[in-house]
């Protein structure tokens, strides 16, 4: 009965390190599209995002897996590298099929028949796609940041 209690809170913690990660990138992310629009956002008229946007996408990703990680280390208990690990593993895995799927994504979403002077920030979310380069980068830096943040964290929690 105590692996599936340690598993349940396994899963639990991943769940809200995920959803953690999720709020931090969308409040970073607003303001700049609040500050600069759409057009800053899209490479021309169709889905593709901008260069520039991705390089904001890839601060903001960055940080929110750093903090992620951060909160697994601090609450995960004993498990607390192993969850980063897993953590870092599962941002692998969603990158790796985004940056699969690049190409699928764009045809798809080219279709649709959108507005970008009036897009609002949640139809950006549903019609944008990021290049494969994103994702192949954000991979790495996401992975990485979210171990730093453990490890960070551990080694703070191991002083005291």
């Amino acid at each position: 009965m105590e692996h599936v209690t340690q598993l349940a809170r396994a899963v639990l913690f991943l769940v809200i390190a995920f959803a953690v990660f999720m709020v931090v990138q969308i409040s970073l992310l607003a303001p700049m599209w609040l500050a600069f629009g759409s057009r800053f956002a899209f490479a021309g008229e169709g889905p593709m995002a901008s260069s520039r946007w991705c390089i904001g996408m890839l601060a903001g990703s960055t940080a929110a897996a750093f903090f992620s990680g951060l909160g697994l280390a601090r609450f995960g208990g004993v498990q607390r590298q192993r969850l980063c690990a897993v953590f870092a593993v599962l941002l692998c895995v969603l990158h790796a099929y985004a940056a699969a799927t690049v190409t699928e994504r764009v045809a798809a979403n080219a279709a649709m028949e959108v507005d970008l002077d009036t897009m609002s920030f949640s139809q950006a979310g549903e019609f944008a796609v990021s290049p494969a380069w994103y994702h192949a980068v954000a991979l790495i830096s996401n992975a990485a940041a979210a171990v730093a943040g453990g490890r960070l964290n551990s080694v703070a929690s191991d002083r005291r």
